[in-house]
């Protein structure tokens, strides 16, 4: 009986340790995918840094050499209303990371101009239309190079992990606002170093990084 009752207690304190060990190694891994993902300052040349990455002069092909992966690359037709409801096309040239070290997906948005990027879409793959209604067009071969030596325009991080608020101000501090929109999701924004930090009720949380919405503190 005794030997019974050691063995029973045996198992219920390596399954207590088990769970308190998995539980820490969750909060670990989180913590370390923020940090991993935090790297993010501005230079004096007013350049933002941000995973090995500098936007608006890292090209595609020194990012995938930061994180050390291949992306996919795509042409992308975003149907937008206007406020007199009249339908418009947003042409975007994309980069996707499927899965970096840490399992987190990276999207670029590549700088490219609008007329190239017509004629680009013209010499790609036939059209691919989504359920959503959003249209893939993969570049031809003659312009895969070309896409190479292009420039970051911005960074979209998919972290593997649910964030939260506390996450963000821990290596981001308090951010200097805070919007709710309709369908729940919260955006915390740093304008100081260009980023919203995208997290949703449902789905993926998504950081953003982007230069052009980079507004210098008040001194």
């Amino acid at each position: 009986m005794t030997k019974y009752m050691l063995l029973v207690v045996a198992v219920l304190g390596f399954g207590t340790f088990y769970w308190a060990s998995q539980n820490f190694k969750q909060d670990e891994q989180q913590e370390t995918q923020v940090t991993q993902h935090s790297s993010t300052w501005i230079d004096e040349a007013g350049k933002l840094h941000t995973m090995g990455i500098v936007l608006d002069q890292s090209t595609l092909r020194d990012a995938e050499m930061a994180l050390r992966s291949r992306s996919q690359t795509a042409i992308y037709l975003h149907e937008e209303k206007s406020s007199d409801d009249k339908k418009s096309f947003r042409l975007s040239l994309e980069a996707y990371f499927p899965s970096i070290a840490d399992h987190s997906k990276v999207i670029l948005l590549l700088n490219v101009d609008k007329p190239l990027l017509i004629k680009m879409s013209e010499r790609g793959t036939p059209p691919r239309i989504y359920p959503n209604g959003i249209v893939r067009i993969n570049p031809s071969n003659e312009d895969i190079l070309a896409v190479q030596k292009m420039t970051v325009k911005e960074l979209r991080m998919i972290p593997s992990l649910q964030l939260t608020e506390r996450m963000l101000e821990g290596r981001f501090g308090k951010a200097e606002s805070i919007i709710k929109d309709d369908d729940g999701s919260t955006h915390y924004l740093y304008p100081s170093i260009g980023l919203d930090a995208q997290i949703k009720p449902e789905g993926k949380d998504i950081l953003s990084f982007s230069a052009s919405r980079i507004i210098s503190p008040k001194k």
